[in-house]
C-alpha cells in the first residue's frame, strides 16, 4: 500500500496524512513541511512550526541534562560554522537559558538538520527517536498525489451515487468539471501555494478555503457565462459534501 511505501499514518484518528520520516539521515526534503509530532522515549511533543519544534527539543534536552553557558555556546553546526546559542538576540532568536538565546532562524531543513546536531551533542541515539511530519501536496510525490486523487474521485463517486439521485452520466459530467478545475484553474489561483490540488486535500477547512478562492476566481473569469459558473459552483460542492463526510 501507498501508505507503507512512504510511511504515511493518520494519527489519533485525524484525516490529516503525516510522514514518519528517518532523522538518523540528512536530510534534503523538507520543503513545504510542517512538523507535527516529536518522541523520544518518553517524552513528546507536538508543534507545528519547526522553529516551535527546535526550541521546545533543545528546551527539553537541557531540562533533562543541563548543560553550563559555556557548553551551550560550544555547539555550533557543521554547515557554515554557526553557533546555536549567542549572547545576543537577533532577528528570530528565542531567550533560552543562562541569558542565552537559541537561533531560530532557519529554513525547515536547517531545523532538522539543527535538532539532530542538538539529539547528538546531548548523546541521544537518532535511532530512538521517531518525527512525524506533513507535507503539503507540493512536496508530496508524484505517486502520492496520483493515489488520492484516484481515491477521492472513486469515494466521491460512490457517494454521489449514495446520496443523490444523479445518474452515472451526470456524475462523470461533475467530476469531469472537477478535473478540468483541477488542471486548469488551480495552478492559476494557487500558484504560490503548496495546496493546488483539490483532489489530494487532507483538512475540510483547507477546501472551504480552496473552494472559495476558487469561486471568486470563477465569477470573474466567467461572470458573462452564468450556466459554466452555475456548474462549477454544484460541482465544487458536491465535493464539499463528499469532504465534509470524511474529512476531520
Amino acid at each position: 500500500m501507498i501508505e507503507d511505501e512512504f510511511g504515511i499514518e493518520y494519527l489519533e484518528g485525524n484525516s490529516k496524512r503525516f510522514y514518519k520520516i528517518d532523522i538518523t539521515i540528512k536530510r534534503y526534503d523538507l520543503e513545504n513541511t510542517t512538523p507535527y509530532l516529536f518522541r523520544m522515549g518518553k517524552y513528546e511533543i507536538k508543534n507545528n512550526s519547526w522553529g516551535g519544534m527546535l526550541y521546545e527539543i533543545a528546551c527539553l534536552l537541557n531540562k533533562i541534562d543541563p548543560k553550563s553557558r559555556d557548553e551551550l555556546l560550544m555547539i555550533k553546526a557543521d554547515w557554515g560554522k554557526q553557533s546555536v546559542f549567542s549572547v545576543e538576540n537577533k532577528t528570530n532568536f528565542k531567550i533560552f537559558q543562562h541569558g542565552l538565546y537559541i537561533n531560530l532562524n532557519h529554513t525547515s531543513i536547517h531545523a532538522m538538520w539543527t535538532i539532530q546536531l542538538l539529539l547528538k551533542e546531548w548523546m541521544i541515539p537518532l535511532e530512538n527517536c521517531e518525527m512525524y511530519i506533513h507535507r503539503m501536496p507540493k512536496a508530496e510525490r508524484a505517486e502520492v498525489i496520483e493515489y488520492y486523487t484516484k481515491k477521492t474521485i472513486s469515494g466521491m463517486e460512490t457517494h454521489l451515487g449514495l446520496t443523490t439521485s444523479l445518474s452515472k452520466d451526470a456524475i462523470a459530467k461533475y467530476i469531469n468539471l472537477l478535473r478540468e478545475i483541477n488542471e486548469k484553474l488551480c495552478p492559476k489561483v494557487f500558484n504560490n501555494s503548496g495546496y493546488n490540488n483539490i483532489f489530494v486535500v487532507d483538512e475540510f477547512y483547507l477546501f472551504e478555503k480552496m473552494r472559495k478562492e476558487l469561486l471568486n476566481h470563477i465569477n470573474v473569469v466567467f461572470s458573462d457565462k452564468v450556466y459554466v459558473r452555475k456548474n462549477a459552483q454544484q460541482a465544487l460542492e458536491y465535493l464539499r459534501q463528499y469532504y465534509k463526510r470524511i474529512l476531520r
